[in-house]
């Protein structure tokens, strides 16, 4: 019995550490505590107990300090909630203290996910660009930014978009309310793409390639500026020849192409003259390449003049005199 008596009492003196003479209550600070609100009190940080429940209950509603953010921390020192007793009229001699030398206090807080607020923000700005988001393609600027509240219901209030279409940018604020009540602020910005419909290249182009149906497709792209008229029609290039390379699903514009040359310099071609409804034909030489449509310098030897024609297939030229 007496070996189970002094164990008893080994285990006692484990649990409970010695307090200094005079000291009536012990105060066992955790080493990394987390808390709840703006700010924190001894008895959320600390075990408090002793035989004096008077001064216990008055130490656990000590308020030590501001809490930190949600998600983040703050550095406390055994000093500061000294100070703190000290303040609130507590001799310090009557608490037996055990802290670590340094506490790190955090603050519980729920992540937002920033996919939500930016859903949120692009809601808000479509419904302000009713009548004019034909066309038009939203896309979130990233912000490496990780926000916390505290626990609770939150929700999403955005307010009026600023910015203009024209600018190509545009900046959502969005108030985060957590029970109803405002937590955080935090501002989303949009870059406002215009989409059209345009003739792209289905694979990369090389320069001076005819175009074949193949070559071709129409598809959504960025307008890149405001005074480029893309192709849309894809008959309208078939057979004309890129003027430098393109790559795959780069838009196709009538400045990249040219047409496929069937005339080539120092060709024979058949010149001819329509005059009154009578068709004149006479043997002549190409001084310059030319497709279908183009103008191209030729030579006519049974009257020795150059003279400038239309391109008519690869092997006519309808001429008209040089003036």
């Amino acid at each position: 019995m007496r070996i189970l008596s002094l164990l008893a009492l080994f285990l006692t003196m484990l649990q409970a550490p010695e307090r200094p003479g005079g000291a009536s209550v012990t105060v066992t600070v955790k080493p990394s505590p987390e808390v709840a609100g703006q700010t924190f009190r001894l008895g959320e940080i600390a075990e408090i107990a002793g035989d004096d429940q008077q001064l216990v209950e008055q130490l656990r509603a000590l308020e030590i300090g501001t809490s930190p953010l949600p998600g983040l921390t703050r550095r406390l020192l055994p000093a500061d909630i000294v100070v703190r007793m000290r303040a609130q009229r507590i001799q310090p001699a009557r608490v037996h203290l055990v802290s670590p030398p340094q506490i790190r206090i955090a603050r519980v807080g729920a992540e937002i996910p920033m996919d939500e607020v930016a859903q949120a923000a692009q809601n808000a700005l479509m419904k302000s660009l009713e009548g004019q988001s034909d066309g038009i393609r939203l896309e979130p600027v990233a912000a490496n930014l990780r926000l916390f509240v505290s626990p609770g219901k939150r929700e999403y209030l955005p307010g009026a978009p600023r910015g203009r279409i024209e600018s190509g940018l545009m900046t959502v604020p969005v108030a985060i309310l957590v029970d109803g009540k405002p937590s955080r602020n935090v501002e989303v910005s949009f870059k406002i793409r215009r989409m059209v419909t345009a003739l792209v290249a289905v694979r990369t182009l090389e320069i001076h390639t005819a175009l074949t149906e193949s070559d071709v497709t129409l598809t959504q792209v960025e307008q890149a500026g405001a005074t480029l008229v893309y192709l849309t029609d894809p008959q309208s290039v078939i057979g004309k020849r890129t003027t430098r390379r393109i790559q795959q699903g780069q838009p196709i514009t009538a400045s990249t192409l040219e047409g496929n040359p069937v005339v080539t310099a120092g060709a024979k071609v058949t010149l001819e003259s329509v005059v009154g409804g009578v068709r004149i034909t006479l043997p002549g030489v190409a001084r310059t390449q030319g497709a279908v449509g183009e103008r191209i310098r030729v030579y006519a030897p049974d009257t020795r003049k150059e003279l400038t024609g239309v391109v008519v297939d690869a092997g006519t030229v309808r001429v008209e005199e040089n003036r």
